[in-house]
């Protein structure tokens, strides 16, 4: 089944995910779990905006519960939030029903063991896919049972204001954009702690009417940084569709990139835990490893996805980590998974500092170091041409003499910049981006991929 994706479960609802899937999905991921040393036959479940989510909610309920388990309902929630109850509350795992930050016909599942650790395909994902396609044998010795906690919200917000100390922070002014999905509750209960905050698209809404939930995309961020000059904001603030990637534009209505994010965020984790370690996906700029060693810690390079940031992040006990797609993660004084609301605290407590410094995020953005970066480009490629583009990509660059990486896709590092190729986990497409130390750089290490994906795709060079 195709639906089994690298670090989740995801296809188009009613054509490549349905409804007895997800009950199948649901029943094996409690055999899963079983098997991997369940002890409390608990289980949280929550459910994105999406209009087909409820529906696929109580399909994997269903599955969960004929696996024997009680199932905590947590209702429609931010993904991070699942997370945390998993976590917080030591149960043996937790479902998610979303497709994140893709377009409404979409929808899937994530899955996370005890302490809110995703599942990656090497690390259970794998395992599921044999249990549902084997055509598991229910199991009739044991019934499980559910429970409704409509309140976590309550919770969890208590638990990461305190954690990102909200109390000390100046409070400021503030434009968010949740764009339809699970995070409309921040700005409200931003405003409760004492910000004058603007909210934009609070309502729920799985048909994603103002724009698709991404917040990487500059062409989704045009109301959020118009609102932001127009109010005279400090900062703006959009979440994705489920909770789990954070936007920013800063006070003059500039998209801060995840890259500088990062960046900013890192080193200020590194004032207080010195010599820390900060893990980044392979798509992530040289900026960060610059601002880090400026600031005496270590980078550790990992895959892009949830699931492998996360594991990277627990073996190297890192302080934070980050994607350039925008999942922001921390560890000091947290659980250690992407969790945009608690990412959003960060920036404010960042952005607090910086005005009591008598700077604006703005300036703190000015003053990282220059990189000519391109945006990550998404290549349309079907499913089964991926995996040829990349053999043809790492075939021509090695005779042509370049040492490569490959732990996630191909990519080549050269002193004056680097270039990558990745097959998309969510997406038929390829993921690309260069960066170099000039323009004249970037053309040139984007050159290295362009003309061997055109040949292969049969597609008109990136740019002209």
């Amino acid at each position: 089944m195709g639906i089994f994706k690298s670090y989740d479960i995801r296809g188009v609802y009613g054509k490549e995910l349905k409804i007895d899937d997800a009950s199948k999905i649901g029943y094996a991921f409690g055999e899963w779990l079983r098997e991997h040393g369940a002890s409390s036959l608990k289980v949280g479940l929550g459910y994105d905006v999406r209009l087909s989510s409820p529906a696929l909610k109580e399909a994997v309920k269903s599955g969960l519960m004929a696996s024997g388990f009680k199932v905590i309902d947590f209702g429609m929630i931010p993904t991070p939030s699942l997370y945390f109850a998993v976590a917080h509350l030591a149960l043996d795992g937790g479902a998610m029903i979303t497709a994140s930050h893709l377009p409404s016909k979409f929808n899937g599942i994530k899955l996370v063991t005890k302490g809110g650790i995703s599942l990656s395909y090497e690390t259970g994902i794998n395992e599921i896919q044999k249990k549902v396609e084997s055509g598991p044998e229910y199991r009739t010795d044991a019934m499980g049972s559910e429970e409704a906690v409509p309140n976590l919200m309550d919770y969890y917000w208590a638990f990461i204001r305190h954690a990102a100390r909200l109390d000390e922070l100046d409070r400021l002014k503030v434009v968010v954009d949740a764009g339809n999905g699970t995070c409309g509750y921040f700005a409200e209960y931003l405003k409760a702690e004492g910000y004058e905050v603007t909210g934009l698209y609070q309502e729920p809404d799985g048909s994603f009417p103002n724009h698709v939930p991404d917040p990487a995309l500059e062409e989704n961020l045009v109301e959020l940084k118009r609102q932001v000059v127009a109010k005279g904001a400090d900062v703006g603030i959009a979440f994705d569709g489920d909770g789990d990637r954070i936007g920013v534009v800063d006070n003059a209505g500039n998209h801060v990139t995840a890259d500088q994010l990062i960046a900013l965020l890192a080193r200020e984790e590194l004032k207080r835990s010195p010599g820390g370690v900060i893990v980044h996906d392979i798509l992530t700029s040289a900026l960060v490893d610059e601002v880090v060693a400026g600031a005496g810690g270590r980078v550790v390079v990992s895959r892009t996805g949830h699931s492998y940031i996360d594991s990277a992040i627990m073996a190297n006990r890192a302080l934070m980590g980050g994607e350039a797609s925008g999942h922001i993660y921390f560890l000091n004084g947290y659980y250690g998974f992407d969790d945009a609301s608690f990412a959003a605290l960060k920036v404010l407590g960042l952005v607090s500092e910086a005005k009591r410094a008598g700077k604006d995020l703005a300036e703190l953005v000015s003053e990282l170091p220059m990189y000519f970066s391109s945006p990550e480009y998404r290549v349309p490629c079907p499913e089964e041409k991926k995996e040829a583009v990349i053999r043809k990509l790492i075939e021509t660059l090695t005779a042509a003499g370049y040492k490569l990486n490959t732990i996630d896709g191909v990519r080549v590092d050269e002193p004056y910049g680097w270039g990558i190729a990745r097959p998309s986990n969510t997406e038929e497409v390829l993921s690309l981006r260069f960066e170099g130390k000039d323009e004249e750089s970037l053309k040139k290490i984007e050159q290295l991929f362009v003309p061997i994906i055109d040949s292969e795709l049969g597609i008109s060079s990136l740019r002209s």
